[in-house]
């Protein structure tokens, strides 16, 4: 993950000083480069400062994946808009402000034209300005006004729309010292991070401020995660990748195996896996092992009684080789998970034995594998519903309604609020009658099939039926059902 960040905090008014965000800036850009992020630190700007950071911020991100955007100081909004005040803004005039302060949506324009994936926003802004009792406002007007936030952004605000925030009495703002407190939390999604951020301000103002947060964010995003980047390290060669390409030497007696594997006959698999059993794996490289694991995997899912039975005893088999031997393989058969033979990413998982190979999630000496798919993983995460190695619960909500024949019938699935259900074009056009397009499935089928198209454990899967069905209820369900992230 490349991210960048800029960081402003103003509390050096002329009039009206702010004792915090000097040191909300301070360390949080400390937090945020300890974390990987390429950081810039603005104190006490000026607005052509401010202005000039912004510019440099857009080039930054040319290449980057993240980009955020922190500011502690004044804000407030003037005919529904939000500005972020400089250190030499002019208050006299609300009119003044507005063209003497960072406006918000500029800040949003520039990173969302930047193409990064994931922007996020951070305003502890909303602090009590007492110029605005000279403006005659009222109490609508206070605070930062809520914003829309372009797809692939979140922007967290200390408070909610109209509230005013606390500037703490310790080192930090109210708002800022919650997010020092979990920003470096492990292995939580961001919205995550900021319910708790939420929970620690409202005990720390007692219930008097609420954070607040506009997302629309498309995948899901981790400041802290326990998985290395495996991006960034070139393991296995380009023709182990795209294994369609991997050529097998004769004299190899691993490429043998291999080369009975990749016939996709499992008259020749079965017995290519009896020789397995046989051989010592110690003295092939590390490129054989991999293309290995991928073959054992795509051989069990191929109808190879020999692979399945291997691949389900995977663990105890891999024992005796060692921790180097053992990540290669199982680093294989999670990438053909995923990944088909040319290295492109599946458009549908290769689910067949994938509970099986998923049970060595729990297995501590193959932490290192599910870091390595993981890594793979992280430019598809907007595709993905579980990712490997996080071990988190995957919730479903299914909606059925009842036809005019009395039969239930599935009408939505939903995840994280997003109706994720769909069908083909050649089901919602078809002259065909609804009983030619529906299949009958019990609800424990129902949630086998909808586990395989999400490519989920089915141990991962929470599903919740609206309204309540037992297991062994009959729903009709369209043959060609899809899901898709939103």
């Amino acid at each position: 993950m490349k991210a960048a960040a800029l960081i402003i905090g103003n509390g050096n008014y002329p009039k009206s000083k702010i004792r915090n965000p000097k040191n909300d800036a301070t360390d949080l850009s400390n937090v945020l480069s300890s974390l990987g992020f390429h950081v810039d630190t603005c104190i006490d700007a000026t607005v052509e400062e401010m202005d000039s950071s912004l510019n440099e911020l857009a080039v930054e991100l040319e290449g980057y994946d993240v980009g955020l955007f922190f500011f502690a100081g004044h804000g407030l909004q003037i005919s529904g808009e939000n500005y972020l005040a400089a250190i030499n803004t002019n208050f006299t005039k609300e009119l003044d402000v507005k063209y003497s302060s960072l406006a918000l949506n500029k800040i949003i324009e520039t990173m969302e034209k930047s193409q990064v994936r994931t922007i996020i926003i951070i305003l502890d802004a909303c602090r009590n300005n007492p110029f605005e009792r000279a403006w005659n406002r009222s109490i609508e007007t206070r605070g930062l006004a809520p914003v829309y936030a372009p797809k692939g952004t979140i922007i967290a605000f200390a408070t909610s729309p109209g509230e005013t925030a606390s500037d703490g009495s310790g080192r930090n703002g109210a708002y800022t010292s919650g997010l020092l407190q979990h920003i470096t939390d492990m292995d939580i999604p961001i919205e995550e991070l900021f319910k708790r951020v939420r929970n620690t301000v409202s005990t720390i103002t007692d219930g008097k401020q609420t954070s607040w947060e506009h997302t629309s964010l498309m995948g899901s995003f981790y400041f802290n995660t326990s998985f290395p980047d495996s991006r960034k390290i070139t393991v296995y060669s380009d023709s182990t990748i795209k294994d369609a390409s991997f050529t097998c030497n004769a004299a190899n007696k691993c490429h043998d195996v291999i080369r009975e594997l990749k016939s996709l006959n499992y008259y020749r698999q079965n017995p290519a896996i009896s020789k397995l059993s046989r051989l010592d794996l110690s003295g092939f490289d590390k490129n054989t092992l991999f293309v290995l694991g991928r073959n054992i995997y795509q051989s069990a899912c191929g109808g190879s009684n020999s692979a399945a039975i291997y691949l389900q005893d995977i663990s105890s088999r891999l024992a005796e080789y060692g921790s180097e031997i053992s990540f290669h393989v199982v680093n294989g058969m999670l990438f053909e998970v995923y990944f088909d033979s040319n290295g492109n990413f599946r458009s549908q998982a290769k689910y067949g034995m994938f509970n099986e190979l998923m049970r060595l999630e729990d297995v501590p000496e193959y932490r290192d594998s599910f870091s390595f798919i993981h890594g793979k993983l992280l430019d598809y995460m907007h595709l993905v519903f579980y990712m490997p190695g996080l071990k988190r619960d995957v919730v479903v909500n299914i909606c059925t309604t009842q036809n005019e024949d009395n039969e239930t019938v599935l009408k939505s699935v939903s995840w994280e609020d997003h109706n994720i259900f769909s069908i083909g074009e050649a089901y919602s056009s078809s002259k065909l009658t609804k009983r030619m397009l529906y299949q009958e499935l019990t609800c424990a089928q129902f949630i086998l099939k909808l586990a395989e198209k999400m490519a989920t454990p089915i141990c991962r899967l929470i599903t919740k039926f609206y309204p309540d069905l037992s297991d062994e209820v009959t729903i009709h369900a369209p043959y060609d059902f899809t899901v898709r992230k939103p």
